[in-house]
């Protein structure tokens, strides 16, 4: 299974690659990008106006065969999957909403996000994905409370303390 997280974004993704991969985690610019990149499409996520019908056909058309979880910061993170591989979850696209905290840093956030996702993926197999999901939007919410990147990511005991377990 392959995890593609194009961040920072290279200027050479590869399409074949990207293809391949099982899980795409781009940042909403790194999407754009993407989108830019791979399809000749430009494309402005709206996320006060945030149409999911239409940000799914693109990642459908992105990567066909793999999830994408496009994570959008302090709006949570957006999930599309292809009709036929739901991992668990009823829908094939869907907003996660972010963890209640109070935001002094945002620095490292998004590698909190993909630690976190990470770790569910693996602790928490039995859980639909957008369980996953939400616990990953937990650790990379906890991640920016706190100054810094490394310093700053949250441990398992402290993401359950303050959310409760999964």
């Amino acid at each position: 299974a392959a995890w593609s997280t194009p961040a920072p974004i290279n200027a050479e993704v590869d399409a074949e690659l990207i293809a391949l991969a099982d899980l795409l985690t781009p940042n909403e610019t790194e999407f754009e990008y993407l989108l830019q990149q791979q399809l000749g499409e430009a494309w402005t996520l709206d996320l006060q106006h945030f149409d999911e019908a239409a940000c799914h056909g693109l990642c459908r058309r992105l990567c066909p065969q793999g999830s994408v979880v496009v994570t959008l910061g302090e709006w949570g993170a957006f999930v599309s999957h292809p009709p036929d591989r739901l991992r668990g979850d009823a829908l094939a696209c869907y907003r996660v909403d972010p963890a209640a905290v109070q935001a002094r840093d945002t620095t490292g956030a998004g590698d909190a996000f993909s630690g976190g996702l990470a770790a569910a993926l693996l602790l928490y197999p039995d859980r639909t994905f957008a369980e996953q999901v939400s616990f990953a939007c937990r650790v990379a919410g906890l991640s920016t409370e706190r100054l810094g990147t490394a310093p700053a990511m949250p441990t398992l005991g402290e993401v359950s303390e303050r959310f409760g377990e999964l």
